[in-house]
């Protein structure tokens, strides 16, 4: 998001696992711009249905949420909002007429995968007009040269480090470094650690998370990109990952049982301490 307000910067690209938040991250740089440096912007998804349904489930709700947002709106339709500053257009790249109507300068590319040949090149041309204009490229990776490969190929390629407790070294998170005691089922169980890869720390839980950094290389100081990986996630969620990796490894294909849901954890925390409080009713006293 620093990048986002550089000035000097005109490409950013990111390739990352789904369910990462990187929808929203993108809706949050969204409101930035209409509230901080408005200018014309663009959001191109790989289809115009699936931009009306992501207009009216996803980024209405958060614009009305952003109060500097919502005070600058003028009007809004299925695919477009008016504010005092800026337009913001929401497209399908299928439509090259939309495509190439408008110069932009906050310019969204989400699932850059999933656009159809020529789109992705027919859209980054929108931001000629303006010196100090973004391009912005969000998507899960399919393919090895793909589109969004190639953009985090051409950027400076950063990736998220750590600093291990141990010796206070900034590294990245390699999941050949996730450590666990063995059995006839390979089930992880509470062994479950990541060893340093200079000391062999065993760190636990949210420690690979505590303290990070996306190390800035030198290759294109104006083109910044980054890979978030599924491993950035809590340890405690590591041992199901583990589980069904080793798993696989021996050939053995176990379905997962549905992790509960956060209401049905808050009641069991609930009964927990107080086992007479049940769903919010107060334990009753002889």
């Amino acid at each position: 998001m620093e990048a986002v307000a550089d000035n000097r910067v005109s490409d950013i690209a990111i390739k990352c696992s789904a369910q990462s938040s990187k929808t929203q991250t993108f809706l949050n740089l969204a409101c930035w711009c209409v509230s901080e440096d408005p200018g014309p912007a663009m959001w191109v998804m790989a289809a115009k249905d699936e931009a009306e349904t992501f207009v009216r489930d996803r980024v209405a709700p958060t614009f009305k949420n952003c109060r500097p947002v919502e005070g600058a709106k003028i009007r809004e339709s299925k695919l477009e909002f008016t504010f005092a500053t800026m337009p913001f257009y929401f497209v399908g790249a299928g439509s090259p007429s939309k495509l190439q109507s408008k110069p932009i300068r906050w310019l969204f590319l989400d699932e850059v995968r999933n656009y159809p040949p020529g789109a992705l090149d027919t859209v980054l041309k929108r931001t000629r007009s303006f010196w100090n204009s973004r391009r912005l490229i969000i998507s899960t990776p399919d393919l090895e040269n793909d589109a969004v490969d190639r953009a985090y190929e051409a950027g400076d390629q950063r990736v998220f480090h750590f600093v291990c407790p141990g010796r206070s070294q900034l590294q990245p998170l390699k999941f050949e470094q996730l450590k666990w005691e063995s059995n006839e089922t390979t089930k992880p169980g509470e062994t479950i650690r990541y060893a340093c890869v200079s000391c062999g720390h065993a760190i636990k839980g949210h420690a690979c998370r505590a303290q990070g950094d996306c190390p800035e290389r030198a290759l294109r100081a104006n083109q910044p990109s980054y890979a978030a990986s599924p491993r950035q996630l809590p340890l405690e969620r590591a041992p199901a990952a583990v589980g069904v990796v080793a798993l696989h490894r021996r050939g053995i294909h176990r379905r997962q049982s549905r992790a509960p849901c956060r209401r049905h954890l808050a009641v069991q925390n609930i009964r927990q301490r107080n086992p007479g409080r049940i769903m919010g009713r107060p334990a009753r006293r002889d």
